[in-house]
């Protein structure tokens, strides 16, 4: 038989995860927004197929490339260039802005170099979970990921779904809870 104290525990703990339950960012990422460095073809077939695995499982994904082309607003997919920023990198896009302005449950950089239109975009961003690979503005992500292999966007891919997986953590559900009791 349970004893008093691990009873009054187990009905407590119920009680107190529903009033101080932070759900993880993780359970409710239907919304997902990539940050593309575009510039290189090669790595867009990954991050393409990717994208696809993502909207087969019901995800609403929107993505934004930055490009080389001169006037990227007339490209058939949300891109921008250096020239849809002001000087002091604050964006005067219309697309930017309204990319900036989305609130994402994540929002994920395929970026491996130092660019700052980049991280402008990711450090004005409304996104609640900012995800990115290690390098000199680590510090705008909530989520730095180290790929195994450099310039590796499958691994940086495989880890991402793993650090995603691990801290997922199980939709608290009062009904079950109480049944358990």
């Amino acid at each position: 038989m349970m004893n008093l104290k691990t009873w009054m525990y187990n009905r407590n703990r119920i009680n107190f995860k529903s009033q101080h339950n932070k759900k993880s960012k993780h359970n409710l990422s239907q919304r997902i927004a990539f940050l593309v460095d575009g510039r290189k073809d090669s790595d867009l077939k990954i991050i393409e197929t990717y994208v696809k695995k993502l909207q087969h499982l019901g995800k609403d994904i929107t993505l934004l490339f930055l490009t080389d082309h001169t006037s990227p607003e007339q490209i058939s997919f949300q891109a921008f260039n250096a020239k849809s920023f002001n000087w002091f990198y604050i964006p005067k896009s219309p697309v930017v802005i309204d990319f900036i302005k989305k609130d994402f449950d994540l929002i994920i950089s395929f970026n491996t170099e130092n660019i700052p239109e980049l991280n402008a975009i990711m450090d004005l961003s409304n996104a609640q979970f900012k995800i990115g690979v290690i390098h000199d503005h680590s510090d705008l992500y909530d989520l730095v990921i180290n790929p195994v292999k450099e310039n590796s966007w499958k691994a940086y891919i495989k880890i991402l779904e793993e650090t995603l997986d691990q801290l997922c953590t199980p939709e608290y559900n009062h009904s079950s809870a109480e049944l358990v009791m």
